[in-house]
């Protein structure tokens, strides 16, 4: 290994070239199980996918490479046809074609059934692990039943099936593109931009649903309606809309209704203290992004803290040094990634 392709700070690697990459993720004598991960997450925003699968082709073809490195490429290559596999089949319909000559042409090593098999299966999408319990039964209500007769757990619940249906469509590359886009960037942004809009559309209709109310008491009532959803959604694990909610009730008009003497009774007051207290970005943007990454999984993330974080590492690391890929921005990045793409159903 050339003394030009790796750069090392205290003994450890920090950076190197593709083929220290490579060679990094399929060591013979170290099984680093979270830098594949951190690779496979993140490489696109330093290779494409035809690169990626060009350099494991090498590595595996080389002379060099005994039985245990093509069984580690072999891994590579499982791992991201397992969890990654749209990037191969829907965005680039020519690496999977190259991948299966790849595979077709080792028909004769130990490695081809596994290899096979798993492109068999490409079609039927990724595994998931997620746990699915039955949910509980829905209210559903009667024709006469107003906003306020609704359970708010159950508000929070449908808001967050809502919700679901675009979060469950974003992927780590489509996040990251978005957060920092470089020129000539392919790949589409479309339900990262969904989500955004969504969290917008529920914050205005908040404002919107308020505002139009034009009895005192049952527009003080709607609002506090409003902070239990907002607690409900939180303990589901909804950040995302939680945000949005408590965005909707601190716009003018609505923040100046909570004026009144019905919101200075203790109980309301410390209600919308600890809303505003927890979900104010300006003050505890940081502390909401903690709390989310340390909250018991499934949860799904109020989006702009994810993106504004990512932007802060890429002003921090950048994605390579002298040349060489900075291999120490990759655990950065996945840090995030980890808290994405879960959908709450056990708490539902």
């Amino acid at each position: 290994m050339s003394d030009n392709n790796v750069r090392q700070e205290d003994g450890v690697v920090v950076a190197g070239s593709l083929a220290v990459l490579v060679e990094k993720i399929s060591s013979a004598s170290v099984v680093d199980v979270e830098f594949l991960q951190d690779v496979l997450i993140t490489y696109r925003a330093f290779l494409s996918p035809d690169q990626f699968l060009q350099a494991l082709i090498e590595r595996y073809r080389s002379p060099e490479s005994v039985k245990i490195v093509r069984a580690r490429v072999c891994n590579c290559l499982l791992n991201w046809m397992d969890k990654y596999w749209e990037e191969i089949e829907k965005e680039n319909p020519s690496v999977l074609e190259k991948l299966t000559d790849f595979v077709e042409s080792i028909a004769n090593d130990s490695e081809y059934k596994r290899l096979r098999k798993s492109l068999d299966l490409l079609p039927q999408g990724p595994t998931r692990n997620i746990a699915y319990d039955t949910p509980p039964p829905i209210y559903v209500p009667k024709e006469k039943d107003s906003f306020l007769d609704f359970k708010s757990i159950e508000i929070a619940r449908q808001i967050t099936r809502i919700d679901w249906d675009i979060w469950k469509n974003i992927r780590a590359v489509e996040l990251l593109g978005y957060a920092w886009p470089k020129k000539n960037d392919s790949r589409s942004f479309r339900n990262v931009v969904l989500m955004l809009e969504r969290i917008n559309s529920l914050s205005n209709w908040v404002t919107t649903f308020i505002s139009s109310i034009t009895k005192t008491a049952e527009r003080d009532k709607t609002i506090m309606k409003f902070v239990d959803v907002v607690k409900d959604l939180k303990k589901i694990g909804n950040f995302s809309s939680a945000v949005a909610i408590v965005n909707g009730l601190y716009r003018e008009p609505v923040k100046g209704f909570t004026h009144t003497d019905y919101f200075q009774k203790k109980k309301k007051k410390e209600k919308l203290f600890e809303i505003n207290e927890f979900f104010d970005l300006k003050q505890n943007f940081h502390n909401l992004l903690h709390i989310t990454l340390l909250a018991e999984p499934p949860r799904i993330p109020y989006l702009e803290i994810i993106i504004t974080e990512l932007r802060s590492i890429e002003d921090k690391e950048q994605d390579f040094i002298d040349s060489l890929i900075n291999f120490k921005k990759n655990p950065l990045d996945r840090r995030l990634y980890k808290s994405l793409f879960i959908i709450p159903t056990e708490r539902l």
